[in-house]
């Protein structure tokens, strides 16, 4: 294990206090017919090891799972209406995701990508809700759904963690196959889009949109997706979530379009236990299914202590007939009066394919995430 683990905790855990003693909610501000406007932000950094079996780096990071962020929402309602815009970005820190064995971006980087929304909606209880500019492809969030606090550290996204850290093979060598590539999931994500959520039907609502990734000149294909979600609570305290959704990729240079099936499910008991798994397959290319178990306990007067164990199978990722394995332990403690909530995960990492062996890779990640 690195030397600098004491330091590097040291350091994280005093910014953390640091930024937590000055906590305060988000702010909120109201006129009389109804609108409101809403700032907010968080600040999440972490510290996380990664050991791929010969050789262990450690940095400190922003935790990819929630990056470091600021923004604000406005609304308005008239009529049968309400009129929205959101705006969202990453504060450009060093990413947990981006940081591997050959280097590492700059400490604090910012630029147009970074933009998480830049979106106008208009939203009607019998006609639902129409979304238009950067922001949430109507399948985000659809193929991870978990109602454990858990998810700030460990999920079923697993290359937010250690995504660019290379395998390294049996003999010594580093090889070409990341993390991210070996220990995928499926689901939509952010572009410039024009998007429609049905109105809500007993728990049920259907969405839709295409888009274009407008932040990334390069990129010059299109987007599609529909998706089903289920999101309800029950009079006994139970919760169930859950979604299905299909996502393309219509690549327009050539190559091979993109298309991926995923879902996921989600049950919390009023117990505090809570359970989720997740599932998704490509187009000639790969699959995954992925299981979590935890209990959410009221063990400290701070606030909710959370535990979690998950285990993820992955094949034919990177090529036919590779297999890829990983489990995790978490905790989370939320610290309700600071607005904060720390953190600690552990995860292994097994990858094998018909070719080549490798060396089992770990990962450890502490952190605190404050909210403003």
């Amino acid at each position: 294990m690195s030397k600098s683990f004491p330091l590097s905790l040291l350091g994280l855990s005093s910014i953390a206090l640091m930024a937590a003693g000055t906590a305060r909610a988000e702010v909120i501000y109201e006129n009389q017919s109804g609108g409101s406007a809403t700032f907010y932000g968080q600040f999440d950094p972490s510290w996380t090891q990664f050991d791929d079996g010969a050789d262990s780096h450690d940095k400190i990071v922003d935790n990819s799972k929630s990056n470091s962020r600021v923004g604000f929402t406005l609304k308005q309602p008239f009529s049968a209406f309400e009129l929205g815009f959101k705006f969202e970005t990453a504060l450009g820190f060093r990413q947990s995701a981006s940081v591997s064995q050959l280097g590492e971006p700059d400490a604090l980087e910012w630029d147009r990508t970074k933009l998480r929304h830049v979106d106008l909606s208009l939203k009607s209880a019998q006609y639902g809700t129409f979304f238009i500019g950067q922001g949430s492809m109507g399948s985000d969030s659809i193929g991870d759904r978990s109602l454990s606090p858990t998810t700030l550290v460990n999920d079923v996204s697993i290359s937010d963690t250690s995504g660019s850290y290379l395998l390294r093979q049996d003999d010594g060598a580093l090889s070409e196959i990341a993390v991210g590539d070996a220990f995928n999931n499926f689901g939509g994500n952010r572009r410039g889009r024009i998007r429609y959520d049905s109105p809500d039907f007993g728990g049920f609502v259907f969405r839709t949109s295409y888009g274009r990734n407008i932040l990334v000149h390069e990129d010059d294909d299109d987007y599609w997706d529909v998706a089903l979600s289920y999101d309800r609570e029950m009079a006994n305290g139970n919760q169930v979530s859950a979604g299905i959704g299909y996502y393309v990729r219509d690549r327009g240079d050539g190559q091979e379009d993109i298309k991926d099936s995923f879902a996921s499910a989600a049950v919390k008991m009023a117990s505090g236990v809570n359970v989720a798994m997740a599932l998704g397959s490509r187009d000639n290319g790969g699959s995954y299914s992925y299981a979590q178990l935890g209990y959410i306990g009221q063990w400290v007067a701070w606030g909710d202590t959370s535990l979690a164990v998950d285990y993820y199978k992955g094949e034919d990722m990177v090529s036919e007939g590779d297999d890829a394995e990983s489990w995790s332990l978490s905790v989370v403690q939320n610290v309700a009066s600071l607005n904060t909530d720390i953190y600690a995960g552990y995860r292994s990492y097994d990858y094998d394919d018909d070719a080549t062996s490798y060396q089992k890779a770990e990962s450890v990640t502490i952190g605190a995430r404050w909210k403003f």
